[in-house]
């Protein structure tokens, strides 16, 4: 079990981390939003992107959507720590457990989900 200092902390990271995915795609008007759910936390960005290729959104669907890694999250986390971040969508994949995203009319969407194992009792995982 970790603190929750430390898992302030990683949500912290990954929000960076795609923060700084959608400003290297041109990215303004952005907003971020961490909500703390009962048995979950929630990272949501929006922003607005000019002519975002279809490619570009299925790369990074398949970058994220990969099996959360709790045995290597906290390398993961002290690796990006120890340098400028990640820069490999596929290591915040490993670190959440689902996500969604969407693109229309200008304006990107993720949300990112992330079990909150710190629950004692929690039972409705994502």
């Amino acid at each position: 079990m970790i603190g929750m200092d430390h898992e302030k902390a990683r949500l912290l990271k990954i929000a960076n981390e795609i923060a700084f995915y959608c400003y290297n795609l041109g990215a303004d008007n952005m907003n971020i939003n961490i909500l703390n759910k009962e048995d979950y936390y929630e990272i949501s960005l929006k922003c607005d992107i000019d002519n975002l290729p279809k490619n570009e959104l299925e790369k990074l669907q398949q970058d994220l959507d990969v099996p959360r890694r709790h045995e290597v999250e906290e390398y993961l986390y002290e690796l990006a720590g120890e340098s400028q971040g990640f820069r490999e969508l596929s290591l915040v994949g490993m670190m959440i457990d689902k996500v969604k995203i969407a693109y229309e009319n200008r304006q990107f969407m993720i949300t990112l989900y992330r079990n909150n194992e710190d629950q004692e009792g929690s039972t409705n995982k994502l």
